[in-house]
């Protein structure tokens, strides 16, 4: 997933939520870094368990060569 697209969708996201009349600025602007760290966190998680299937694959590559 593309950075730009995950900030546009929660910009976009925030704006429909919070118009002009029903919140301020500064409730916007928390609402998307919550949402943004929420992402992070999503992807980080990701990220870890790619990086735990490598090693398992890694470790079964090698223990295949080995025979």
């Amino acid at each position: 997933m593309d950075a730009d697209y995950i900030i546009n969708s929660v910009k976009q996201t925030s704006e429909t939520l919070y118009r002009n009349g029903d919140a301020d600025q500064v409730e916007r602007l928390l609402y998307r870094i919550q949402m943004l760290e929420s992402h992070i966190r999503v992807l980080v998680n990701h990220i870890d368990n790619a990086r735990d299937e490598i090693k398992t694959l890694q470790t079964e590559l090698i223990a295949k060569e080995s025979k």
